[in-house]
Formats: structure tokens, sequence, C-alpha cells
């Protein structure tokens, strides 16, 4: 892994980098600290796909510390301690997520900094004031202004996200009877659903019963008059469909 480090049995690749973190982290200056997506691997914040090629750090100059660790510079960071490492503050990783991740990406860790953390959206404007001018704030500026602590899963933060580049404005998690639903397209009666593998597993107990209560659940908005579009990861990828599929149901009339 690292001149130094030796790892038996590790067979997880995230554990891996965990592992991969702190051993950078350890061969650096005591000034270092851990931010953007390692900051946020070992919040435990989700990721999606593989985990980083690279060891985001701060705190030290920029230079030769090996092909996988990567300065991040711009403005002074505030670090802090998170289980006996420095990592940078949970505003800051966001935004350094933001400058070197994809959109989609960042605003993931951005929902769940949110929702789990009681980080504010606008502690991440205020750290894009202090980048202004730096590489990447732009991508800081929308994670700041377009993050959501209702969403509940990385399903959610992308199908909001798609749905929002098409050009229409939701609403999350927005009570509707006895149901709480993800995204409701403002003004309408169109109901957006993400459904995560744990709700289409039906090979236990837990799961059929799941699938039961969605179906309930789904009857019961539809009777009141809204329409439920589900959603599955695999559908993400192709917003000109989804697109239809919305457009369709507001054809039927799924207006108050």
């Amino acid at each position: 892994m690292r001149r130094g480090l030796y790892v038996e049995s590790v067979t997880d690749e995230w554990e891996r980098y965990r592992l991969q973190g702190r051993a950078v982290l350890g061969a650096l200056a005591p000034t270092a600290f851990l931010t953007g997506p390692t900051a946020a691997v070992m919040r435990d914040l989700p990721m999606v796909g593989d985990p980083p090629e690279t060891v985001f750090v701060r705190g030290v100059p920029r230079g030769r510390y090996g092909k996988d660790v990567k300065v991040v510079s711009g403005a002074n960071a505030a670090g802090e301690t998170y289980e006996g490492m420095r990592v940078a503050s949970m505003a800051w990783t966001v935004a350094d997520c933001a400058r070197v991740m994809s959109r989609r990406d960042a605003l993931i860790v951005a929902d769940a900094a949110l929702r789990t953390s009681g980080c504010r959206a606008q502690e991440i404007e205020t750290v894009a004031a202090h980048l202004a001018g730096c590489t990447g704030v732009d991508g800081v500026r929308w994670v700041a202004a377009n993050c959501d602590p209702g969403a509940e899963s990385p399903g959610e933060s992308w199908l909001r996200m798609v749905v929002t580049d098409l050009g229409y404005e939701v609403q999350s998690q927005v009570v509707v009877g006895n149901s709480r639903v993800d995204l409701l397209i403002r003004g309408t009666r169109v109901v957006l659903e993400f459904d995560g593998a744990v709700k289409d597993q039906p090979d236990s107990w837990q799961g059929a019963q799941s699938v039961l209560n969605e179906k309930r659940r789904q009857a019961e908005l539809e009777a009141a008059g809204y329409i439920v579009l589900r959603v599955i990861w695999d559908q993400l990828s192709d917003p000109a469909r989804l697109d239809r599929r919305i457009r369709a149901a507001l054809g039927a009339g799924a207006h108050p």
C-alpha cells in the first residue's frame, strides 16, 4: 500500500483506502490534515463507485509526497480531530469535495453531511466566500445552493439533481396525508420516489413487509389524486426518459 505499511488480510476496498489515508497522514508533518473525499470517507459519508485513488490533504506545502497524495490549496481551511486523526471541518470537507468531484458525487456528500452532522448550507457558502478566485469554487457555490438535508440516500440526491436539471422545481420529504414522499414537483401532484435495493428484495420477512407497506402507501397516494413515479438507480442515467415520464404524468392531469 505504502512503504513501511503492510496489510495482510484487508479485503474491503474502502477499508484499504481508510488505512491508506491514515498511513499518508502519519507520514506527513503534524500540521497536515485530511480533506475532500478522503475526509468524507473517514467520516463515513456516502460515496458512489470505487474509492478514490488519491489521498487529499491540506496543511502542508505542495511537494512530492507520493503519487497517491494530492495537496489541496486555497484559503486557510479549518481542521479538527475526528476519531484520533486530523481532518478538515465538515464544511471544508464538503467544499473540497465539490472542488475535485463531480456535481453528483459532491451533492451526495453534501446532503449526507447536512443530514447527519448539523452542518448548514450557510457554512458551505462561507467557505465558498473564502475560496473566491480559487480553482473549483463554482462547484462549491453550486453545492451550497443545491444541498438538501432532506435527502435520505445517494439515490434521492441524484434523483433531485436530475429532476432540477430538467427544469422542475421540487420539494423534498413532503408530508402527504399519512405519507412522506421523497420528492414532489412543486405545484403539481406528481410524486417522485427513489426505489433502493432494500425495497426491491422481498426475500425475507422484512423485505416482503416493506414491499407490502410501499404498495399500501402508493395506493393511498393515488386515491388522493397523486401520480407516483418510481425511479431506480439505472434509470437516473437517462434523464430524457425520466422527463417523458414526468411530462406524461403532468399531461394526465396531476395538478392540484
